[in-house]
């Protein structure tokens, strides 16, 4: 019902009804909670409430959470969600680029590399594949190395994912930020 409401919503106001989908991402049911990021993200909404949800949502992704912020697809709703707004500035939160590294930087290393292997379930991929495109979209070069090392992914399609990531980070930045010389030694 309340997924009902939203796209009524979506429907008459369009854009306009701002108000109504950041209400809506204190849903329970996740159905509503991504068709509210989605709504939002469509309306190209800069509003605080939603960069807050999204990088909680994010943040609790890497352990069990019960609820909707749980939800593997609201995990990947998410995280396209803020990769969606590219670099733009945020006023006082950066940009979102840096926000979303910065999301990656809190979590460490290891849990960094916990959430991009998170599980191994089927559901689970999508959150990996969504990990995959946001870093395709705006991820550092120090994403890169981690991308390319597809050892311990199981999927095939992951897999691929991560290797088109990588290599649209290092076309996006060019050649200078990577030292792909091994004769170091």
């Amino acid at each position: 019902v309340r997924d009902a409401a939203l796209q009524a919503v979506f429907g008459v106001k369009g854009a306009s009804g701002i108000e109504t989908y950041v209400a809506a991402l204190g849903d329970v049911d996740p159905l509503p909670l991504r068709r509210a990021i989605g709504y939002l993200v469509r309306s190209k909404a800069r509003n605080p409430e939603l960069f807050r949800c999204l990088v909680t949502i994010i943040r609790q992704c890497h352990s069990p959470v019960e609820g909707p912020y749980g939800n593997e697809t609201v995990i990947a709703t998410a995280i396209a969600g803020l990769a969606h707004y590219g670099n733009l500035k945020l006023g006082a939160m950066g940009t979102v680029s840096q926000l979303l590294v910065d999301t990656f930087e809190s979590l460490g290393q290891q849990r960094f590399e916990r959430l991009l292997r998170r599980s191994r379930r089927p559901e689970a991929q999508t959150i990996r594949l969504a990990l995959c495109d946001a870093l395709a979209k705006i991820g550092e070069p120090e994403a890169v190395e981690r991308l390319e090392d597809t050892s311990d992914e199981p999927n095939a399609l992951v897999q691929e994912r991560m290797w088109k990531a990588a290599n649209r980070i290092r076309t996006r930045w060019g050649s200078d930020y990577f030292d792909d010389d091994d004769d170091d030694e």
